[in-house]
């Protein structure tokens, strides 16, 4: 779609280029899992309604001016954190015009996500068993708070909400502290990557099938709830072993130390000792060949866990007199010790490591020199010589609302101008 023939080509080496995505969702979650399919070279067709758009388009300030000389907006930060490489068609759900459009649409697409409240669409004719009918090699996903089926299936899902059920909060924070939510949405960031897997995952099934469906559960119910359980990972397997709920302990790991902020002349960094051979030369560099105190009682990680507090007191009686936070850094890094700075967001940004990793992606902003940037896709797909498959090199920038209501509606449904006009003129699109 408005694509020259090289970029069409170039396109076409990106492991999804013949992958056509219908996104019903909005905010977040299914956001950020069709950006991801969309980096991979996926069309994805964010359906929006007229005039508003997906919310987050008002999640502001900051807001940057987007133009593209037909068409301008006021475009949120937020919302370009999720969704670049998408195509913006606008369509009212209610009106029949809308849902004809998109149930032809559903027909000539591999891939339908949605995170609708349980049962919404069916009124919109967008179910998951009037899609299939339509479409029965679609591959259908849901995200809800809750899941399809459960007790509470009904009711909406947020992040907060989700991190507050999931017990998250409660390990978050220190002892002395209110239990903290996450500082960005990680309910949905997470969410989103399930959603990713579970759709390739069956996008692989049907290339085993001959690119016919082969099952009658191509339906990946998706509940926030549930992915924020998943990702407890080891603190809910404390928990299963031994019956004890995790508490608040602030930077330090519950099965690792020393696994904390450690005080230095100047400010703290992080260290993250993993295991004994780690810890031996860590101990090797901050003792400078002086005897460590009692360094019997930290040979093991079981034994440095049992007497964390005399650990970290014995360390930052000499790291806080003796070493800056550069100097730290420094001579750890020399020995292999994980250890790092704690940064803001805009130092981390700034690092020389992120622009060597290219993890920072600039769209030329056709209003003013102010480019859009958004934060890259971490993939890196190379060969043996180190040369890169580059996701950036066809990237698009977020659409501006409606941005390709035309030219989705002809290319894809074959809609005449005259069509199209009328759908406009009547509040279809």
């Amino acid at each position: 779609m408005e694509e020259n023939s090289d970029e069409a080509l170039g396109r076409k080496e990106l492991p999804l280029s013949h992958l056509r995505v219908l996104d019903l969702s909005r905010v977040l979650a299914g956001p950020y899992c069709t950006q991801l399919l969309a980096d991979l070279g996926a069309t994805v067709i964010k359906i929006e309604p007229p005039k508003v758009g997906d919310d987050t388009r008002s999640w502001g300030p900051p807001f940057m001016k987007i133009e593209n000389g037909k068409m301008e907006e006021n475009q949120s930060g937020y919302f370009q954190c999720a969704n670049r490489n998408k195509k913006s068609l606008t369509i009212n759900l209610k009106s029949k015009n809308g849902q004809m459009i998109l149930h032809k649409l559903v027909k000539n697409s591999d891939i339908l996500i949605e995170n609708f409240k349980v049962g919404s669409l069916e009124k919109f004719g967008l179910d998951y068993k009037t899609a299939k009918s339509i479409n029965p090699d679609l591959i259908y996903c849901s995200i809800t708070g809750y899941g399809q089926d459960s007790s509470k299936a009904h009711l909406p899902g947020y992040d907060y909400v989700m991190q507050a059920l999931s017990g998250v909060m409660s390990i978050t924070g220190d002892v002395s502290t209110p239990p903290f939510k996450v500082g960005v949405a990680i309910t949905d960031v997470m969410t989103g990557m399930y959603a990713a897997v579970g759709i390739l995952s069956k996008v692989i099934e049907k290339q085993k099938n001959g690119g016919k469906s082969n099952s009658d559960k191509d339906w990946i119910d998706l509940s926030l709830l549930d992915c924020n359980l998943a990702y407890l990972v080891n603190q809910a397997t404390n928990y299963l072993q031994t019956g004890n709920s995790p508490k608040r302990i602030g930077n330090k790991h519950p099965n690792i130390a020393p696994y904390d902020l450690i005080k230095c002349i100047n400010g703290d960094i992080v260290v993250a000792v993993g295991n004994d051979a780690q810890f031996l030369r860590f101990i090797s560099v901050i003792s400078k060949d002086q005897p460590f105190k009692d360094l019997d009682k930290f040979t093991t990680n079981q034994q440095r866990v049992a007497n964390r507090t005399q650990l970290i007191q014995q360390i930052e009686e000499i790291t806080s007199q003796q070493f800056t936070k550069e100097e730290l850094i420094r001579e750890l890094s020399k020995f292999e010790v994980p250890c790092g700075a704690v940064n803001t967001i805009g130092e981390a940004l700034n690092d020389p490591q992120v622009s060597e990793r290219n993890m920072v992606w600039s769209f030329d902003n056709e209003i003013n020199d102010k480019p859009v940037k958004t934060i890259g896709n971490p993939l890196k797909f190379i060969n043996e010589k180190h040369e890169e498959l580059n996701l950036r090199q066809f990237a698009k920038r977020p659409p501006i609302l409606s941005e390709h209501t035309n030219e989705i509606l002809s290319e894809m449904i074959g809609a005449t101008s005259e069509e199209i006009d009328n759908w406009r003129k009547e509040g279809t699109i």
